[in-house]
């Protein structure tokens, strides 16, 4: 079987100014696109081709098409470019409508790339409500980052296994917030309720005053970003994700995990049940650091469908399937409290081999092939 696939169909759509949001579309990168799906590993041929360079071959043999067995046009439509101010004109969703017409008659089927994204985040964005108005009549799939892009990305920005030592732990938790969300605020609120963090490291970006990391504990750039009057994060002061490559984002700090005993991550949701696992689960796995995760229900169940193991033996986990908000948020810190009272070097001694069993999963080219095609069911043939 041979697969067709159009990364973006929206390069060089027509528009009725020389806008930013068109300059950003034409500019984007869509080789994470194709190197995530190549390391899926699929059982068939793939070839990637611009929407115009598929036109031109058109042009020149009407029948070039007839040597795909399958054709997928994605439509870049990520967070990038659907939380940008600048709205799409007239003109322009004439000619994505043209387009996609087109692609439609050539029997394509039509995927939004959204990989950077959750369905729940989505919903915010208004021109991802304003697409899904305009195309409901169309048959379109959906690829969002799920429970295996950020895997794909954290390993791709460290290929390396990490090493880090954890004979000496001088914290009780690392604890990272960067983002106001509700359901983080009353985490954070529950925690210090009960004194939790009172020796821990902890950071809350937005509150005012912000709270950092000690310069030791941080990335290199962030800290040379707060020298500058930045906070490493766009949403109070301009855009500072433009002020350092994407990529630095999941560059890891390794001392933090060395001298801590557990991360309390705060997932980038924590509504409903959709899989949506992130470069912040991910860090932890990475460094061999214990986790306990407030993210959507079921969030490590979900890791455990895909082979890694959590620590169920040692504490309660039971936090992760519990419906009611506040009852989860009220079970996780008692949870922490009860890790605050454990040996922290016994518990690494005897969670020994669960973490490297997670290590070596996480770096398992294979296990991550298998998580990919599996993702992607229901787009990908």
């Amino acid at each position: 079987m041979k697969c067709l696939i159009i990364p973006n169909i929206m390069w060089d759509l027509a528009h009725s100014n020389s806008s930013f949001l068109t300059s950003k579309i034409e500019r984007s990168d869509t080789s994470e696109l194709q190197d995530f799906l190549n390391k899926g590993k699929f059982s068939y041929q793939i070839e990637y081709h611009r929407y115009h360079h598929v036109m031109e071959y058109l042009k020149n043999d009407l029948h070039w098409l007839d040597q795909f067995d399958y054709k997928i046009g994605f439509i870049l439509h990520g967070k990038n470019i659907v939380g940008h101010p600048e709205r799409p004109d007239d003109i322009w969703w004439a000619s994505m409508r043209d387009r996609i017409d087109l692609l439609q008659r050539y029997n394509f089927k039509i995927a939004l790339n959204n990989l950077w994204e959750c369905n729940v985040n989505m919903q915010n964005y208004l021109y991802h409500q304003i697409f899904l108005k305009k195309f409901k009549d169309i048959d379109y799939y959906l690829l969002n980052g799920g429970d295996v892009f950020y895997w794909w990305m954290t390993k791709h920005q460290n290929p390396q296994p990490l090493k880090v030592d954890h004979s000496s732990k001088k914290f009780d938790f690392l604890y990272l917030n960067k983002m106001k969300r509700g359901y983080r605020l009353e985490l954070w609120k529950e925690c210090n309720n009960h004194n939790l963090l009172d020796n821990s490291l902890a950071t809350f970006l937005q509150l005012d005053p912000k709270l950092k990391l000690p310069e030791e504990y941080e990335e290199e750039w962030m800290v040379e970003l707060q020298k500058q009057g930045h906070d490493g994060w766009s949403y109070d002061q301009g855009d500072d994700n433009n002020l350092v490559p994407f990529t630095e984002y999941y560059k890891i700090n390794t001392l933090p995990y060395q001298h801590t005993t557990c991360s309390i991550v705060s997932e980038t949701h924590a509504d409903g049940r959709e899989a949506y696992v992130t470069e912040k689960t991910w860090k932890p796995i990475m460094c061999e650091h214990l986790f306990v995760i407030h993210g959507p229900i079921g969030h490590l169940e979900h890791l455990r469908k895909l082979g890694f193991k959590t620590f169920s033996d040692w504490w309660d986990e039971s936090y992760d399937l519990i419906d009611d908000p506040i009852k989860r948020i009220e079970t996780i810190v008692q949870t922490c409290l009860y890790i605050k009272t454990l040996d922290p070097m016994k518990l690494y001694k005897e969670t020994k081999d669960i973490r490297k069993h997670n290590i070596d999963l996480f770096h398992n080219k294979y296990g991550l092939a298998k998580a990919i095609r599996r993702g992607t069911t229901g787009v990908m043939p």
